[in-house]
This record gives structure tokens, C-alpha cells and sequence, in this order.
């Protein structure tokens, strides 16, 4: 049996503690770098990273040839808004044949934006868009699936006094699902891991002063199992997390 090898972007925010996470045995790895001469006021108060990415896994007597364009950026307080495009083109064959039996393709945009009041998160927006297509093209069965992942990681901090801190959600598409949205504090500890299920939602928290990371995940799925032989399936999804902080009163 052949099966891809899924490509894991590089999600890998700075100056923080890292935290496995077990559902997916994701790795949220982070690496103090700061050098001791540089002075602290001089990092940005917000720094992240966005990736966007394509898998394809398969089953069953298939060979595949694969285009993957997995994109990786990082973004602050100091970059305005920025984004990640990334994906690929996947076809795959009924092995010892030239028989296509699926046709697939996709592109996944991750963008994210920040705003600051000295060095306090203000406001950040974060989202993505994916578009898949995939062509089953044959009636043999190779069991194959196109997923679009957009991950982002940011870092930042709650100085000086408590906020109440926001995150106001809404996703458009049914193959787009929130596979994870957590907010972690100092190290590594969960602060709120919301299991964001609903298209859209809202949580407010009061945080303390201290470093906090966030991490999402968005994923987008099309399988050949839902596309008639001779048919092609389409899915354009859309996701977008706005994160508030206001001083509490």
C-alpha cells in the first residue's frame, strides 16, 4: 500500500513554551531567542506565524503524483497585514495502470493582522479562505481525500493590568471545520481550549497580566467517497477569529 507523506508546516511562534498538543500530536514548539543585548522594548509585542498547506492521503492499490505548496509567514505588531498561500495539485493513478482515478486541487489563504496599545494586544484578525476541487474520474476506489490546513500561532502579551479578552468567531462552508482553538498561558498551561463547533460563536475571558499564545486550526475536507464517479466536487469555506482586549473596570 502507498500513502502520501502529509507535509507539517512549521507553525512556531517565538518566545514561548512549548506545548504538545495530543489530539492531533501537533507540536506547538517554541525557542527563546531573544539575545541578551537586544533590549526587550525592541522585540514587537506581538509575533506569529501562518501557515497554510495541503495533504492528501489515500488507501488501496493507488500511486500518486503530487504538487504540494505549503507556505509559511510570519507576522507582528509591526508588519500590518499579512498571509500565507498554499496548497497543491494531486492525481491518483490505479497502480500498474494510467487509469486517473482522481483528480484534486486546492488553495488555502491564511491572513492575520494585529493591533497594539504600548505593548498590550489590542485587537487581531485572523482568518482564511480555501477553495478544493476534486474529480473522481474512475470507479476504482483509491479512498482519497484533499485537506486544506490553515494553522496560526500568536504570541503576545497582557501588561501592566487585567482585560477582558474576546474572541468572536464565524466560519462559512460545511467541509470547513475548527479543529482546534486554544489560548495558552505561561507555561504551556491551558487557559481555554473552546470547542468551536458552531459557524459562529463568542467567548469572553478575564486574563491576567503575562505572556498568553493562541493557536488555531482550520481545516477543509473533500473526499472522493462524496463525489459520483464521472462528477466533480467543489467547496469554498471561509473562517475569521476577531480577538478584543479592554481593560477590566
Amino acid at each position: 500500500m502507498t500513502r502520501s507523506a502529509p507535509i507539517r508546516p512549521a507553525c512556531r511562534p517565538a518566545r514561548r513554551p512549548a506545548v504538545r498538543r495530543a489530539a492531533g500530536v501537533t507540536l506547538l514548539a517554541t525557542a527563546a531567542t531573544l539575545l541578551a543585548a537586544v533590549p526587550a522594548s525592541a522585540a514587537p509585542a506581538v509575533e506569529g506565524s501562518l501557515s497554510s498547506n495541503a495533504t492528501f492521503p489515500f488507501s488501496g492499490n493507488c500511486t500518486v503524483a503530487e504538487s504540494p505548496a505549503p507556505q509559511t509567514e510570519p507576522f507582528t505588531n509591526r508588519t500590518g497585514t499579512r498571509s500565507a498561500t498554499g496548497g497543491g495539485s494531486f492525481e491518483a493513478v490505479a497502480s500498474g495502470t494510467t487509469d486517473v482515478a482522481v483528480n484534486a486541487n486546492g488553495s488555502a489563504t491564511t491572513t492575520g493582522s494585529v493591533g497594539t496599545t504600548g505593548r498590550t494586544l489590542r485587537r487581531a484578525t485572523l482568518g482564511a479562505r480555501h477553495v478544493v476541487s476534486l474529480t473522481n474520474t474512475d470507479a476504482y476506489d483509491c479512498a482519497a481525500t484533499l485537506t486544506l490546513d490553515s494553522q496560526i500561532g500568536m504570541s503576545f502579551e497582557v501588561a501592566d493590568r487585567p482585560r477582558r479578552l474576546t474572541l468572536a468567531w464565524d466560519r462559512t462552508g460545511g467541509a470547513g471545520r475548527i479543529a482546534q482553538l486554544t489560548l495558552y498561558g505561561a507555561k504551556g498551561r491551558t487557559v481555554a481550549d473552546l470547542a468551536a463547533t458552531k459557524p459562529s460563536g463568542r467567548r469572553t475571558l478575564r486574563v491576567r497580566p503575562g505572556d498568553y499564545y493562541l493557536y488555531v486550526q482550520y481545516l477543509t475536507t473533500i473526499s472522493e467517497a462524496d463525489v459520483a464517479v464521472g462528477e466533480t466536487g467543489q467547496a469554498r469555506t471561509r473562517y475569521r477569529l476577531d480577538v478584543t482586549t479592554a481593560a477590566v473596570r
